[in-house]
């Protein structure tokens, strides 16, 4: 076997110490995954980081020079797992032998080479810490048997330890990134804030002075004090949606956290919607199946899951369009999906609407009154809960939100 000289001290090295300054994680872990498929020979190499949240690795797997998104589970059923977990580096002559002998626990679990259609037989794997903290795993791969030295495994953790302060500084730099655009959003919103309570405001007082000097007018008087009327509520939804979205981001209960019957909410909203539907000229229809289980849900926050999603499908559908609120039962749980034949999201945006203060281009284009904090309320209500969100979006043609809910009876 081939004999390759100690890791630290060579050129790669310097050039790995160079790397700390990328500042965008995924060229990052693409260029690490690359360097130990240089440095060990291998045909391929895995760099996953930890997310503990939802349990799960997720990484890049090199292909030549490019890279290709996977996830899988955090547990001991996968040699990433494994490794991560118990924080021990590993090289395997045989991913398809015995591994009895490193651990009665550890197995390869092929999960991965299905996802990208590869057939791994020698892996090296070590864990990648930062100040001793556990952040990901480091693999190199390839489909012979016998193809990793000792050496070689000793080189990947020399790799391993540069590679994860190398991640650390990226992954700082992108959550000052992540801040930046944080605040910015909210500026933006403020400015947008300012706007939205200021134009009908202003329309307001203007319309009561017309109204105060058309005493001698019933019928003008009566259509300026309609319209007074029509801006005030404007402003109090606003202020409504705002104190609505501060109650959920505080994590207050509004209601009692009961078993709650989904169709029978979800045809009050529709009949809560009438109004802005008429006036929008657009059809609503309600598709209902009564043997949707009930969801355990706080009964004063569930409302607004079905008022936003279905308000925000009516206001961004022209006049003479569809839009559906279809309650039903799925997998142990109610599944709420709301279709509209509305403007659709632009593609590259979609990732972004449940991002605080954030409004797709499109619908910001339109004029249409919004803060961008509906959906973010909307999400945290259902996660509260145990339940998942998600949209679907072809631009012009409409959109599909979804959103899952576990079943929820007394006693649960």
């Amino acid at each position: 076997m081939e004999q390759r000289p100690p890791f630290r001290g060579t050129a790669w090295y310097s050039i790995l110490e160079s790397l700390l300054g990328q500042v965008d994680r995924e060229p990052t872990l693409r260029a690490v995954a690359e360097l130990a498929c240089k440095e060990l020979g291998a045909e391929r190499a895995t760099v996953f980081l930890v997310d503990r949240t939802r349990r799960l690795l997720r990484g890049t797997v090199a292909l030549g020079t490019e890279g290709r998104p996977l996830e899988i589970p955090l547990d001991e059923d996968s040699v990433a797992g494994w490794v991560c977990l118990t924080g021990r580096a590993v090289r395997i002559d045989d991913a398809r032998g015995d591994l009895s002998a490193f651990d009665p626990r550890l197995r390869h679990d092929d999960r991965v080479d299905r996802l990208v259609g590869y057939a791994t037989r020698s892996l090296c794997a070590t864990p990648l810490r930062v100040r001793g903290e556990i952040i990901g795993v480091l693999e190199a791969l390839h489909p012979e048997p016998g193809r990793f030295s000792a050496q070689d495994a000793e080189r990947l953790e020399d790799l391993g330890a540069v590679a994860g302060l190398v991640l650390h500084v990226a992954g700082l730099y992108q959550d000052i990134k992540d801040l930046r655009e944080v605040e910015r959003r909210k500026s933006d919103f403020i400015d947008l804030l300012a706007h939205e309570i200021k134009e009908p405001i202003a329309a307001v007082q203007m319309l009561a002075d017309f109204a105060m000097e058309m005493e001698q007018d019933p019928a003008e008087r009566h259509r300026l004090l309609a319209r007074i009327v029509l801006r005030a509520r404007q402003v109090t939804a606003l202020v409504n949606e705002l104190l609505e979205v501060s109650r959920v981001k505080r994590g207050l209960v509004l209601g009692e956290v009961r078993p709650v019957d989904l169709t029978e909410l979800a045809a009050a909203a529709a009949r809560g919607m009438e109004d802005l539907a008429e006036r929008r000229a657009v059809t609503v229809r309600l598709e209902l199946d009564r043997a949707t289980p009930p969801a355990r849900i706080d009964d004063g926050l569930a409302p607004y899951v079905f008022s936003n999603l279905l308000s925000n499908a009516i206001k961004y559908t022209d006049g003479g369009g569809t839009v559906r609120l279809c309650v039903r039962p799925e997998a142990e749980g109610a599944l709420i999906e709301v279709f509209d034949t509305g403007i659709g999201v632009p593609p590259g945006e979609l990732r972004h609407l449940f991002r605080e203060f954030y409004r797709a281009s499109n619908a910001r284009s339109r004029g249409v009154d919004g803060t961008g904090l509906g959906l973010v309320a909307v999400k945290e209500i259902v996660e509260r809960y145990g339940g998942r969100i998600g949209v679907d979006s072809t631009l012009g043609k409409g959109s599909r939100f979804w959103v899952w809910l576990p079943a929820g009876r007394d006693g649960d």
